[in-house]
């Protein structure tokens, strides 16, 4: 069923959002639609957010939900969802679903979210607040796990027509919403191309991360992709060969489709592998 991932920073305005969206859904379409976020999952966001840990449990208790609901309902991801290795994770749950998908950002500045935080009964810490608002990675709609995308700024309408249109209708004029066959996309060469990108990733990671880590603060760049990751620890040889071998199976499952992005996707994927390695 249709999948919808709401993010932003905190008190953005996000769960209104997505309350309208559920209600216009249901009256103009008959459909119910599962909200999945910290509250409707009885998670304290001072406690599920308070260090790396705590918030690696709650995301993976979030994703889960998104998993098991999204094969009966309409699902409204509607969390902070900042780190774009864990958006790109939840697009891949959809291209396993073979549903529609699409990307709400709310946009909302400083000053407006610190009043709407300080408004909620489950509100953040200032200290966690000012870390979470730091660390949003905004989407890219360049991006395909950022696309179909919608952005709203605080005092903007949420464009609901648009939406549900894009969840509902656009499902109904394509047996295959999120890819065409694999075998029409790949040509020539392109699994071998695929594969020595792949590899040239891993490589740079075994030769530069002690570098990474001791001189640039654990940022690593990486050639020919404008993304980078942060590492916290050095990774052994049978830890990056079981990161090769998940992704391998994770595009076994869910290919990519144009060359050019399988650098990006890897990148992002191991980023959100590290955040939980951390």
């Amino acid at each position: 069923m249709p999948l919808l991932i709401i993010c932003g920073r905190p008190g953005s305005g996000k769960t209104k959002r997505a309350q309208e969206i559920a209600n216009y859904i249901q009256t103009n379409f008959q459909k119910e639609c599962i909200i999945v976020n910290e509250e409707n999952s009885k998670i304290i966001r001072n406690e599920g957010y308070k260090d790396p840990n705590n918030e690696k449990q709650t995301r993976g208790f979030l994703r889960s939900s998104v998993e098991k609901y999204v094969q009966s309902h309409i699902v409204i991801f509607d969390s902070m969802n900042y780190i774009k290795g864990f958006r790109y994770e939840i697009f891949c749950l959809a291209r396993a679903a073979k549903t529609t998908y699409c990307v709400l950002y709310c946009n909302s500045p400083y000053e407006v979210c610190v009043e709407y935080n300080k408004q909620r009964e489950d509100q953040f810490s200032i200290e966690l607040f000012e870390d979470l608002f730091k660390r949003m990675e905004v989407p890219n709609q360049l991006n395909k796990w950022d696309s179909p995308y919608f952005e709203v700024r605080y005092n903007e309408p949420t464009p609901l027509e648009e939406i549900s249109e894009t969840l509902l209708v656009m499902k109904n004029k394509s047996k295959d919403p999120v890819a065409t066959k694999q075998e029409k996309l790949h040509e020539g060469n392109f699994v071998h191309e695929q594969d020595k990108r792949i590899q040239e990733i891993f490589e740079h990671i075994s030769k530069n991360q002690l570098d990474d880590i001791q001189n640039r603060n654990g940022v690593m760049k990486f050639p020919g992709s404008q993304c980078t990751i942060r590492m916290y620890k050095p990774l052994s040889q049978i830890e990056i060969k079981k990161l090769r071998l998940e992704f391998l199976n994770l595009i076994r499952v869910n290919p990519i489709n144009n060359i050019n992005l399988v650098h990006d996707a890897l990148i992002n994927f191991l980023q959100g592998q590290l955040d939980r390695l951390q």
